[in-house]
C-alpha cells in the first residue's frame, strides 16, 4: 500500500508520525523477508543443479519454471519496495531545500 502511493504521486505517507513509522517498519520487514526467500530459493537451486543435469524429464522444467516466476516476482517486489522508500526520502528533501529558498 505504501509503495503504491508513494509511486502514484498520491500521498507519500500517513501524516501521523506513528503510522509513517509503523509503515516504514513493514515495508522494512517484508524487504528482509524478500531477501531470506531469495537466498533459500537460490540455495535450493544451487543444490538441486547439479542432480538435474543428467535428468531429461519435462517435470523438472515446469518447476523450474515456476520457481524462476516466483524469484523474478520477489526482485520485481523487492525494486519497488527501494523505488518507493527512495521517491519518499527524495520528496521529503525537496520539501527541505524548498523551505531554505
Amino acid at each position: 500500500a505504501a509503495c503504491r502511493r508513494a509511486l502514484d504521486g498520491a500521498a507519500a505517507a500517513p501524516s501521523d508520525a506513528a503510522a509513517q513509522r509503523a509503515e516504514k517498519i513493514a515495508m522494512h520487514r517484508r524487504e528482509r523477508e524478500i531477501q531470506g526467500l531469495l537466498e533459500s530459493s537460490m540455495a535450493r537451486r544451487r543444490r538441486v543443479m547439479p542432480s538435474r543435469e543428467d535428468d531429461d524429464g519435462d517435470d523438472c522444467d515446469e518447476e523450474d519454471e515456476a520457481e524462476e516466476r516466483e524469484r523474478v516476482m520477489l526482485v520485481m517486489e523487492a525494486a519497488l519496495i527501494k523505488a518507493a522508500a527512495d521517491l519518499h526520502m527524495h520528496r521529503q528533501e525537496l520539501e527541505l531545500l524548498a523551505m531554505r529558498s
